[in-house]
């Protein structure tokens, strides 16, 4: 998380997808999580979290169109695979296409655990 101090003062996306057996509190720790530390760094998250519904994206589309617009500087999400293919597929695209930095806490996590 310590690469987002460098977008002090910034918008920065939050986006988490719960799974369907999330419960409030586990979804509010998810949240914590994430905007704790961009808080810190100064940023300003804007923070979008999905319904647990599968198939439902709105948020997702929400995001989508913020980094299409540059409304937000960087993205964190809580973990790519709790996103359909085609849709995270969709929101790298939009961050590559607009230089936006994007990252997935969860990933990032278990990659440092198992390097």
């Amino acid at each position: 998380m310590e690469r987002y101090k460098k977008y002090k003062y910034e918008d920065v996306g939050v986006y988490i997808k719960p799974e369907t057996d999330d419960s409030e509190l586990h979804i509010q720790t998810k949240v914590n999580i994430l905007t704790g530390e961009l808080y810190d760094y100064g940023c300003e998250p804007i923070t979008m979290v999905e319904s647990n519904i599968k198939g439902d994206y709105t948020k997702l589309e929400e995001l989508i169109e913020k980094i299409e617009w540059f409304r937000v500087s960087a993205v964190i999400i809580w973990s790519y695979s709790e996103i359909e293919e085609e849709l995270r597929d969709k929101l790298k695209e939009a961050c590559y296409k607009n230089g936006i930095e994007i990252n997935a806490y969860k990933e990032d996590i278990q990659s440092l655990l198992f390097e």
